[in-house]
Order: C-alpha cells, then sequence, then structure tokens
C-alpha cells in the first residue's frame, strides 16, 4: 500500500479580508487519497506542520490495515473433509 507524500507546497495570495500575507497551499496524496490544505504562518511552521500531518496519516494507516486471512478449501491435500 502507498504511503503518504508531500506533492506540491508553494505560497499563494492572502484570502480576502486576510490580516496575514503568508499563506501556503500544500497538496498530501498517496495512491488512492489527496488533501489540500491551506494555512498562514511561516514557511517553516506551514512545513512543519505538513511533516507532522504526513507521519501521523502514515501511522494511522499502518496501525488500522488489517490483513485478512484465508481458509485453506476443505478439497485441499491434507485436509480431511470429514472434520
Amino acid at each position: 500500500m502507498s504511503r503518504y507524500t508531500l506533492k506540491c507546497f508553494e505560497k499563494i495570495e492572502a484570502p480576502d479580508g486576510s490580516g496575514n500575507l503568508h499563506w501556503y497551499k500544500f497538496i498530501i496524496e498517496n495512491s488512492y487519497n489527496t488533501i489540500t490544505n491551506i494555512r498562514c504562518g511561516s514557511e517553516k511552521e506551514i512545513r512543519q506542520f505538513a511533516k507532522q500531518t504526513i507521519k501521523r496519516l502514515n501511522e494511522k494507516y499502518l496501525t488500522s490495515c488489517k490483513v485478512k486471512v484465508f481458509n485453506r478449501m476443505a478439497n485441499e491435500s491434507g485436509i480431511s473433509a470429514n472434520l
């Protein structure tokens, strides 16, 4: 399964009515999902936030992953159908 990675990180214009001049957009994705986020702050703060978010997503994904176990068919060699 694919892990989350940072696809894009860019500075964007501040939304209307925002007093903060430093806004950034970043995209986190894996082969199944894409997450787009915009935040205000310094570039260092936002990159750190994105890094922590990716770490949490990957930890959650790996701990919640379930493995399905298939039982062998009764007619396979070595198994008696008279169980």
